[in-house]
């Protein structure tokens, strides 16, 4: 009898106790992400229908929002940018301020439903800008303050001991980071054809809080499949000026027509890493630096495409430089 009443006491005691001790791993399906570190900064990133925002408890992971959180607990706040597909406000959830995506007109709906579908395709990496969800075709995701990469003299200027070689030589090292993930990611090699000239190419992306660079604007990748001999082109309007790529320009003396204009890849990207680093680190400390990457920025305006470097070795390269440059000195 002794036995019996040992045997009921215990064995639910026992129970009891694993439950307390493993219910976190037993009890609950709550998704584990992981920390991806770039350079000094380091990100939680969570699996794929998932999200992680700075003021969220540590290593924890909210499904992507959904029309029933537009309709309780998101409010728009105002408008802070319009485009030609899509209009950007910022708006609250819950204690977060988030982004809110809304297409602007139905003639270029379909460009904006590409965008979106290559935003959740792209999720997982640092390099590009974090999906907190949708509802139909309104969708979210994270709320950068400082805005597009065009506005960094201004931050700057309200951040000035941030304004170092170290910061700016860094927001150089992310766009090559980008183009590098975007020439060679899952999906294929993507080109970044909303890049007709600088602003309109640091209009694409957003400095983020801790004033690193992230692609934000995804709905004009196009792809180049070099296996089939697909190459592409960037819109059917003449493109011209000295920022985008000789390739890229109408090569006949001619009236332009689009069906004649000859295709290209992703190499066009490449030709543009010199100007766009160039306004990164335009500072007059910046001689040195500047020397260092000339080589690397000489080949990435050869005129011949095939003669230019890939991203990965352009990457490779600044590395080496902000190596020597930066980090040794720890600016």
């Amino acid at each position: 009898m002794w036995l019996k009443i040992l045997f009921c006491v215990t064995i639910p005691t026992i129970l009891a106790w694993i439950t307390t001790l493993y219910r976190p791993l037993v009890w609950t399906n709550e998704p584990k992400g992981q920390v991806l570190c770039d350079g000094k900064v380091c990100h939680y990133v969570c699996p794929i229908g998932y999200f992680h925002l700075p003021l969220m408890p540590k290593q924890s992971c909210h499904p992507w929002l959904t029309c029933q959180d537009l309709e309780n607990d998101i409010i728009k706040v105002k408008v802070i940018g319009t485009g030609a597909v899509k209009q950007v406000s910022v708006a609250t959830w819950k204690d977060h301020k988030i982004a809110l995506n809304e297409p602007i007109t139905k003639q270029y709906l379909d460009d904006y439903r590409y965008g979106l579908d290559m935003l959740k395709r792209l999720q997982g990496h640092l390099e590009v800008i974090q999906f907190l969800g949708s509802c139909n075709d309104v969708y979210f995701t994270q709320y950068h303050k400082f805005g597009s990469a065009d506005k960094l003299e201004n931050i700057l200027d309200d951040q000035r001991h941030h304004d170092t070689m170290a910061t700016r030589f860094n927001l150089c090292l992310n766009y090559v980071k980008i183009l590098n993930f975007l020439h060679t990611n899952k999906l294929g090699t993507l080109v970044m054809c909303d890049s007709s000239d600088l602003d309109k190419t640091l209009k694409q992306y957003l400095i983020t809080d801790d004033l690193t660079l992230v692609l934000n604007d995804v709905d004009s990748l196009a792809k180049v499949d070099h296996s089939t001999g697909d190459l592409i082109k960037c819109g059917h309007r003449q493109l011209g000026g000295d920022f985008v790529a000789p390739e890229q320009l109408w090569p006949y003396d001619t009236e332009f027509r689009d069906e004649e204009m000859p295709p290209y890849d992703e190499k066009s990207d490449i030709w543009k890493i010199p100007d766009v680093c160039s306004y990164f680190i335009d500072r007059s400390d910046a001689v040195k630096i500047k020397l260092d990457l000339f080589s690397v920025h000489s080949s990435c305006k050869e005129g011949q495409a095939s003669s230019r470097p890939s991203a990965a070795d352009v990457l490779q390269e600044h590395e080496r430089v902000y190596h020597r440059n930066i980090k040794m000195t720890d600016t």
